[in-house]
């Protein structure tokens, strides 16, 4: 298993719920997609690591278009501002572990996430 499927999987469930959160503070709405956005694009940048070094073994893809997301409860804005401070502690403990790009990519991911709590969720 490689290191960073776990910050990846924990991104993707970031993004999903910071999204469905985005109809229990439609007045946020502006400052979740951001982030909702934002960890989507950890969750892409993460899987294309672990692809680049462990190229999947199948031919077969799904588009995110061909799998519905599955339905998430809105979640709290202390929720979110929990799952993104142990996303940024599960990152920056990584950090050490690692190399190179990885080094850099689990640090910036860190790095936004507490940027996020801090800029957005005060």
């Amino acid at each position: 298993m490689d290191v960073l499927e776990a910050p990846a999987e924990r991104a993707r469930n970031d993004a999903a719920a910071i999204t469905a959160a985005i109809s229990r503070y439609p007045e946020r709405a502006d400052a979740l997609a951001v982030m909702a956005a934002e960890r989507g694009a950890h969750a892409d940048a993460l899987t294309a690591e672990i692809d680049r070094l462990n190229p999947p073994t199948t031919t077969t893809t799904t588009s995110s278009a061909e799998t519905p997301p599955p339905q998430v409860t809105p979640p709290s804005l202390d929720e979110i501002r929990s799952a993104l401070l142990a996303a940024a502690d599960e990152a920056g403990a990584l950090v050490p572990t690692t190399s190179g790009y990885r080094c850099g990519l689990l640090g910036s991911i860190a790095a936004a996430c507490r940027t996020q709590v801090a800029i957005a969720l005060p």
